[in-house]
């Protein structure tokens, strides 16, 4: 992983943009880079060797940090990556346009295909969510990686307990893409939930039950579940929910 030095009159140049959700790093960008300097709690000597690990995996659909940033004396400061110009973030794109359910399928199982990567690759990544899947036209991607985990034997206790919020997050990610809109899920009220889990078949109140139930520790294979929804299912949840 190469280090690039960056003073404060580079930053005079660059652009600074607010992300959605973001509360360790303040990011900028200049031409097709992007560079995030890391508040001074996150800039641990483990947060830099794992993200000098993740800037080896290469995939379409994530993107990995490539190089560190550094001050004149060496130290690190945060990440450079891709820009990814253009592009929205799944949140916004669900709830500003109209998607054929073939689509919103589509797009679950894209971020199905990305946590199994992740999950291939011993990569624990606890930040699966509509505001890190950046789409444009039928391109998505995951961002924010430079928070993620390099999973290890000395880990895996650790990454058991992660395992808990990657499945449900992962869940919560297809569930808004099949139901076409980014509904909050811990909004919902609890009688609304019932009456929409009296609907749902024996398979589908599981993979509900991950969704709207913070307390559900079961893992599943969300990939399965996705075929035992339809357009129709999701309709009728929108009147339920009331969205």
């Amino acid at each position: 992983m190469n280090s690039i030095n960056i003073n404060n009159y580079d930053f005079s140049k660059f652009r600074k943009i607010k992300a959605e959700v973001n509360y360790e790093s303040s990011i900028y960008v200049y031409k097709d880079r992007l560079y995030k300097l890391l508040n001074e709690d996150c800039l641990s000597k483990h947060r830099e060797e794992n993200i000098e690990e993740l800037s080896n995996f290469n995939n379409p659909n994530c993107v990995f940090p490539e190089n560190k940033i550094v001050n004149n004396y060496g130290e690190f400061l945060g990440v450079e990556e891709e820009y990814l110009k253009g592009y929205k973030t799944l949140a916004f794109y669900l709830n500003h346009n109209y998607l054929e359910y073939e689509k919103r399928k589509q797009i679950a199982y894209k971020i199905c295909e990305i946590q199994n990567y992740l999950d291939n690759n011993n990569i624990s990544f606890v930040d699966m969510h509509s505001n890190n899947l950046m789409i444009k036209d039928d391109n998505l991607k995951l961002i924010d990686l430079d928070s993620a985990e390099i999973i290890n034997e000395r880990s895996e206790v650790f990454n058991y307990i992660r395992r808990e919020l990657i499945c449900r997050n992962l869940a919560i990610s297809c569930y808004q893409a099949l139901f076409g809109y980014n509904i909050n899920v811990y909004n919902v009220r609890r009688d609304r939930i019932a009456r929409l889990l009296s609907k749902a078949n024996a398979n589908q109140a599981d993979f509900l039950y991950k969704v709207f139930d913070s307390s559900n520790r079961e893992f599943l294979d969300v990939r399965y579940y996705i075929e035992e929804f339809d357009e129709y299912f999701m309709e009728e949840s929108k009147l339920i929910l009331k969205i």
